[in-house]
């Protein structure tokens, strides 16, 4: 019937990068202020995807059952604001920790999104909605979309959920990692970077990477060597002067790489800063 089963669950079944993921049991809520013909389409699709399904009947319900059992997915009958007040209920849902790994979707009239547009934008920009899904008892068209819900939305939600644990992994990190975009501009810094550089992340967003090098103990034919490197698409190591925010200037082993995307075209620059031995003790960033 073209529904993955279940013996998917706890196996391998996405490549994140490097990373392997494995698809976790999928959990779904309905808020529905009654089982109607339209609630009981989707919930014969999630049950078709095996997924675990629970219904809420009222807001109260809903934000109660969210917190206990963190649903990846929630349906929410946006058609009519009598029992439940759609915009609300996203809202408060979205401002419990950890709401951006879950997919929101407002079930509402058909022609909706046609005729009265201004209707549906506010439940994407103001409501924070996913997605809306036009109403249909057809389970087909149920079971597509939960399919299709699942492939992209979900599919994509878990890799955000999962790069969470890559950038703790830089945060304890014990080296310093910048990453910057392709004019070398920095997006990016762990704690380590910060307390090597003695900068916050914050007073370097912007600023160019470069520049934390550019002592008057860097030699022509070194800056000229890292950007030709750079432009080949291949890293550059070696043992590079640093600029501290304290004016001092210290020798780290670092290690600059472009980030390909498209072959030939860098969009992102990671610079990596071996800590210094006498660096390993923990000091203000202000020192």
């Amino acid at each position: 019937d073209g529904a993955p089963d279940d013996r998917r669950k706890g196996t391998v079944a996405l490549k994140f990068g490097s990373m392997y993921l494995t698809v976790p049991s999928v959990k779904v809520m309905f808020v529905f202020g009654k089982e109607d013909a339209q609630y009981n389409a989707l919930k014969w699709a999630a049950d078709k995807m095996h997924y675990e399904c629970t219904l809420s009947s009222t807001s109260e319900a809903a934000i109660e059952n969210y917190l206990n059992g963190q649903p990846h997915l929630v349906f929410v009958d946006a058609r009519s604001k009598s029992n439940i007040d759609p915009v609300a209920l996203c809202r408060t849902l979205r401002g419990f920790r950890g709401s951006q790994f879950t997919c929101i979707i407002a079930v509402v009239k058909k022609g909706l999104a046609d005729k009265e547009e201004a209707a549906v934008i506010p439940l994407l920009r103001c409501g924070g909605y996913n997605r809306w899904f036009t109403e249909t008892c057809s389970l087909g068209v149920c079971l597509n979309e939960m399919i299709q819900i699942e492939h992209n939305d979900l599919i994509n939600l878990w890799k955000l959920r999962a790069s969470e644990a890559l950038f703790s992994a830089l945060h304890y990190a014990r080296d310093g990692v910048i990453v910057t975009g392709a004019s070398h501009e920095i997006q990016y810094m762990n704690r380590a970077a910060e307390k090597l550089v003695g900068y916050s992340v914050e007073e370097m967003l912007g600023v160019d990477a470069q520049e934390l090098h550019r002592t008057d103990s860097l030699k022509t034919e070194v800056a000229t060597t890292i950007c030709t490197q750079l432009k080949k698409g291949k890293e550059w190591e070696g043992t590079l002067f640093h600029k501290r925010k304290s004016g001092e200037c210290i020798p780290m082993w670092s290690k600059i790489a472009p980030v390909e995307i498209h072959t030939g075209k860098s969009d992102h620059v990671v610079y990596i800063k071996e800590c210094p031995f006498f660096m390993e003790k923990p000091f203000s960033p202000d020192a």
